[in-house]
């Protein structure tokens, strides 16, 4: 379901980067991407974010702790990890876990800003 531009968007999206780096890493490069980042475009009410880890050992190392803030593994994507938030059975956010070697060619960081 595709939805109005949300203007709460940017503020879900930093509420989700504080969760991220908090039970994380607090050093992680955290991006707003997918067309919730795009002011004005109309999406479906999904925030997605793009982390920036050291590698892959760095992911594992942090998994149990953003699992115990509500995010848990997800999608069937298997190029990178991913991880869901969910609150009352519905999707509210999407954290896409990139190494260096792939942030840049990162097709899910094209739309952002």
């Amino acid at each position: 379901m595709l939805v109005d531009y949300d203007p709460t968007w940017p503020q879900q999206f930093e509420a989700a980067a504080d969760s991220l780096r908090s039970s994380g890493d607090p050093r992680w490069l955290i991006e707003h991407i997918g067309s919730t980042a795009i002011p004005g475009m109309t999406a479906k009410p999904i925030v997605d974010v793009a982390v920036r880890i050291a590698d892959h050992a760095d992911f594992d190392h942090h998994r149990p702790s953003l699992e115990r803030a509500g995010w848990r593994r997800g999608s069937s994507v298997r190029t990178h990890p991913v991880m869901l938030f969910e609150r009352d059975g519905k999707r509210l956010r999407i954290a896409h876990f990139f190494t260096p070697n792939q942030w840049s060619d990162a097709h899910q960081r094209v739309l952002r800003d």
